[in-house]
């Protein structure tokens, strides 16, 4: 701060010190008061900040932009003004000017670069800064010339990767893939290209289709992006640069790989980011980077940038999917996500829907801050959260996703924080105990009776850590559901489950200062006896995160035992939302609708698209005044919710469970009303599919060797049979002596597995309609569905090897060919 800035400190100090004896209230408010600096101290030092003068003389090389007013039909000549302003001011390197959050940006910051605030900053506004010599004309990109090499060297120097840019560079240059951008014969940007393009390797991990039509394409017309470095001053010219680079070359799409770690470089705002898939991809296809593309539809396609700030409050798979919504917009770029992620973002579910391969490709280090920190506190009024490391954030959208959480640890380490480290959760536990840990313990209790429990003796069992076992107890409570599922369909197979035996965990503390392990005490008459652990492995119930709660409560949110929320997902404040696992509908909706039942991808999906419609009223310049809409038809497009768990057995070691939301409000083997059940035990394993009265796939049950990836157990319910390729039928005649191998291995139903096949139902059902509308007859109807459907399989034809040899036996004709695609879909039988 500039001394001018210390005035209101001192001057506080110095009323107490005149008054000698005499004692002076000083309250709290005065105090703020003091503290809050004025509009003149701010702008010193704003000055001060961007001063490259000795810091005892400081001479600000900048001027601020206070007001700036344009009709709206000259708004793109803002451009003019900038250069007459530079020149009244001919001392100054730099202008600055501020924009609210929630103001759409003018065409005259096109120009600038908005600078990104520090980690935890609260200052109030958006700040641009633009350099006079990003003003100079003559931006020029050209094939690079081995006389460019002591430019590039120039441009570069500094850079702690220097020489390794200038072989890059030497070497593109050699083959005649490099490319520069100079203003005035100084070298001031450049790029290396490479032409091999691995297309199947990018096609098996990323939605290209998207966003390119590959099939009217030549692989020789794609390309990658080796290395890109363009002057900061000019980097307002990315979209030039990009667009020489596709002239020069002959290159339709320029592709950029962003892997976790790499710089950001300054050309990436222009460039879109490629939607990650959801699949498996074979070990050898698997990518982990993220994907971005410049197509020359790009140069003159420009994202409005939206700068509200947007608080994602836990990395749950529900917050995961939000911020994968809003990054991937077409339309929109949001400058200002912030994902609170205590403890880091979380693997290791068996039916986790973001493995570390697809957050890599998700590339969440380009324009999303993570922050390992916990919401505590909540001012409604202010728009700002509290965290649990002492700093304040600020939000314009604040969204609620942390899900529910085990409650072991926070409950005792409220008690005594010292045993916070000695108490994890099996998610913890999964990704974080290794072999070498259970050497270094000597007594472990597992906590609970829920899945997690088994999932956790499932761990220490492959892990060494059951000769370490001092317990496996749970407090008296109603059983799991879940948990009867699973016995029941290990009884099928013979298994027998551990069972915890009834004990209450009364205390975890340290009784002792000399003591190096917690003491964990028991209620009276418990079977456990009392005893030092080193472990304690929560699996209890879980709920709505204690801090989450205080701060929702305190601040007046409408709170229900879960958040509640309308369509929109929004709460009862404007401006917060929540989804996930922690919220409900209001009971406008239903009595007691969870919405922990539902696929997380799809609730997260669902919020994000509710959050751009507000950030699109904000960018169209039509203010924060857009209605909420309704997204709960986005969940009706997703595949089910899946859970499951590792199973301590060699005869079958994975469960998983699929089901529609009342299916996992209630689970059950039995089947509804007016259901059945279809039921195989194979060497492969357990499985049941169970209908209900409609012939729709209520749940899937599965206890076997492998586990069935999550995408395909997750698109199994919801569907109705017909989409099984006559299952019942073929089940009731014997031929289907196994499930799991009827519906992972036979051709039909890699189709059904494809990550686009909902978007197929979908254009199937729409166009149905419509052509029945018009008097089309079913004849017809299903005819086109079966063109639509062979047309889907060729198109991602790689996805599809083993359908597209079978077509080849069998397609011959167009008839053939609608006969083909009925038998594929049976989308309107």
């Amino acid at each position: 701060a500039t001394d001018e800035g210390q005035g209101g400190k001192e001057g506080v100090g110095e009323e107490k010190e005149e008054g000698g004896d005499e004692e002076e209230t000083v309250t709290q408010a005065d105090l703020d008061a003091a503290a809050e600096p004025s509009e003149e101290e701010v702008q010193a030092e704003m000055a001060y900040m961007f001063s490259y003068a000795d810091e005892m003389n400081a001479q600000p090389s900048v001027f601020a932009i206070t007001m700036a007013c344009l009709d709206e039909l000259y708004e793109p000549q803002a451009w003019n003004f900038l250069q007459e302003a530079f020149d009244a001011f001919p001392d100054k390197q730099y202008c600055v000017l501020t924009l609210p959050h929630d103001s759409p940006e003018p065409p005259l910051v096109s120009s600038f670069t908005r600078l990104d605030p520090l980690p935890g900053n609260s200052f109030p506004e958006v700040l641009y800064l633009i350099n006079r010599h990003a003003l100079i004309e003559g931006f020029e990109v050209r094939r690079a010339e081995e006389a460019d090499a002591e430019g590039v060297s120039m441009l570069v120097s500094g850079m702690p990767n220097s020489a390794h840019v200038q072989d890059l560079f030497r070497n593109a240059q050699a083959r005649g893939t490099a490319v520069v951008a100079s203003v005035q014969g100084e070298v001031v940007g450049l790029a290396t290209v490479s032409t091999s393009v691995d297309l199947v390797m990018l096609k098996a991990n990323f939605s290209l289709s998207h966003l390119v039509n590959l099939p009217d394409q030549m692989s020789s017309e794609h390309a990658e992006i080796d290395m890109v470095c363009l002057n900061p001053i000019f980097a307002h010219r990315a979209r030039e640069l990009l667009s020489g680079v596709h002239r020069i070359l002959k290159k339709t799409v320029l592709y950029y790989a962003l892997p976790p770690g790499q710089a950001i470089p300054d050309t990436l705002d222009v460039m879109q980011q490629v939607p990650p898939r959801h699949v498996d991809p074979p070990a050898e296809l698997e990518a982990e980077f993220a994907l971005y593309m410049f197509s020359r539809k790009s140069a003159f396609l420009k994202r409005q940038c939206v700068n509200a700030q947007v608080v994602v409050v836990g990395a749950s798979e529900t917050g995961l999917a939000a911020v994968e919504r809003m990054l991937l917009h077409p339309r929109l770029h949001l400058n200002f996500i912030t994902l609170l992620a205590p403890g880091g973002i979380q693997m290791g579910d068996l039916a986790s829907q973001y493995t570390k391969s697809i957050i890599a490709r998700l590339g969440l280090q380009a324009r999303v801050s993570v922050l390992n920190a916990e919401m505590v506190g909540l001012d409604r009024a202010e728009r700002v959260i509290a965290l649990n490391d002492g700093a304040q954030l600020n939000y314009d959208f604040l969204l609620i996703t942390c899900g529910l959480q085990e409650p072991t640890a926070s409950f005792f380490a409220q008690r005594d924080p010292e045993v916070a480290g000695n108490v994890c959760g099996t998610q913890e536990l999964t990704s974080d105990f290794m072999f070498g840990d259970s050497l270094t313990m000597e007594r472990i209790v597992l906590y609970g009776s829920t899945l997690d429990a088994i999932q956790a003796w499932s761990v220490l069992e492959l892990r060494g850590g059951m000769s370490r076992l001092y317990s496996f107890c749970a407090p008296p409570a109603p059983p799991d559901p879940m948990v009867q599922v699973l016995q029941a369909a290990a009884e099928k197979l013979h298994i027998e489950l551990p069972e915890p035996q009834p004990a209450r965990l009364r205390a975890l503390e340290f009784t002792d200062e000399n003591d190096a392990k917690p003491m964990a005490s028991f209620e009276e008459g418990s079977p456990v006896a009392d005893s030092h652990v080193d472990l304690v492995i929560g699996c209890q119930q879980k709920q709505v995160p204690t801090s989450i709660f205080t701060a929702l409560n305190d601040s007046g949110v409408v709170f229900d035992g879960r958040i509640v929320v309308d369509c929109a997902m929004c709460s009862s404040d404007p401006n917060i939302y929540a989804a996930g696992s922690c919220a409900k509908l209001s009971r406008r909706y239903g009595d007691n609708v969870l919405l922990q039942g539902y696929n997380a991808r799809a609730l997260g999906t669902a919020l994000g698209e509710s959050v751009l419609v507000r950030c699109t009223s904000i960018a169209q310049h039509e203010g924060d005044t857009a209605e909420l809409p309704n997204v709960l038809s986005i969940l009706q497009s997703f595949p089910s919710k899946v859970i499951g768990c590792q199973v301590p057995s060699p005869i079958a070691n994975t469960f998983m469970f699929s089901g529609c939301p009342r299916a996992h409000q209630s689970p059950s083997l039995q089947p509804p009303a007016g259901g059945r059940a279809l039921v195989t035990i194979s060497e492969r394993g357990f499985m049941q599919l169970t209908l209900d009265a409609g012939g729709t796939l209520y749940s899937a049950v599965l206890l076997g060797q492998v586990p069935i990836g999550t995408h395909k157990m997750a698109a199994l319910a919801g569907l109705h049979v017909s989409y099984y390729n006559d299952l019942v039928a073929k089940f009731d005649a014997g031929e289907v002596p196994c499930l799991i191998h009827y519906i992972t291995n036979e051709p039909w139903a890699s189709l059904m597995h494809h990550d686009e096949f909902p978007q197929l139902r979908q254009q199937l059902a729409l166009g149905s309609m419509q052509e029945l509308a018009g008097g089309a007859t079913p004849a017809d109807i299903l005819a086109a569905a079966a063109r639509a459907s062979y047309h889907f399989i060729s198109h991602h034809h790689l996805d599809f090897p083993r359908l597209m040899a079978y077509s080849t036996k069998t397609v011959r004709s167009e008839q053939a060919a609608e006969q083909f695609g009925r038998e594929q879909t049976a989308a309107l039988s």
